[in-house]
């Protein structure tokens, strides 16, 4: 028999004393399935939309299908939803596995590119006065290649600042260099680089540093 009690939503609400029957269950599985909350507030295919197939929650906040369908049936331009389009400025790319892969690496090469990051500034060879690097003010990052090891420098200002290291079995080489900033002219103050044996208590002595290459990251 139906139970004694029913829920706001008429589910049964059996007691005790009730005896369900399989009619019972499906009832309360029709009843389920007619009032799903995902049902009336965030069907993905808007079936039991109130208004052009948009499920009522979304059309209540404002939003059109388009905005969010995943499969991009109704979106305006590409198979993009809109509103992927207006927030990012998507485009879709369509093809093979491969063809997208290319894709994929083409906009991260033009990123590189356009953002002009690792750009090289200046190649040569600098131990002492000035060189000129174009460019430079562009940037607050760098990566610096010398005889003692490559490391990064940082323009604080006018100070231009370069730290590099390496280790092998037999040592390890620190390399330090400061330098002031003009216009687009470096100009050397003090650079040098260091080595610590690992069975010795001391530094060595200053080691020549030799600037190679400046390259702008950031």
């Amino acid at each position: 028999m139906a139970s004694t009690n029913k829920t706001s939503k008429g589910l049964n609400a059996w007691l005790p004393t009730d005896l369900p029957a399989m009619d019972d269950f499906n009832t309360d599985n029709q009843v389920a399935s007619e009032n799903a909350l995902w049902k009336d507030d965030y069907d993905p295919t808007g079936a039991v939309a109130a208004a052009g197939g948009i499920p009522a929650y979304q059309a209540a906040n404002g939003m059109k299908k388009s905005d969010y369908d995943p499969a991009g049936a109704v979106a305006t331009a590409g198979g993009i939803p809109a509103f992927a389009l207006s927030k990012s400025g998507l485009a879709q790319v369509t093809g093979t596995a491969t063809d997208n892969a290319m894709s994929q690496k083409a906009a991260t090469d033009a990123f590189v590119e356009n953002s002009h990051v690792g750009v090289g500034l200046w190649t040569g060879s600098w131990t002492s006065g000035n060189i000129a690097v174009p460019g430079i003010s562009n940037y607050s990052q760098f990566s610096v290649a010398t005889n003692l090891g490559d490391g990064v420098a940082t323009l604080l200002g006018s100070n231009f600042r370069f730290m590099g290291n390496y280790a092998t079995d037999s040592r390890i080489t620190v390399a330090s260099l400061d330098a002031t900033l003009s216009g687009n002219t470096l100009t050397w103050k003090n650079g040098y680089g260091i080595q610590l044996l690992p069975s010795a208590t001391s530094l060595s002595a200053k080691q020549p540093l030799t600037v190679a290459g400046i390259y702008g990251i950031i």
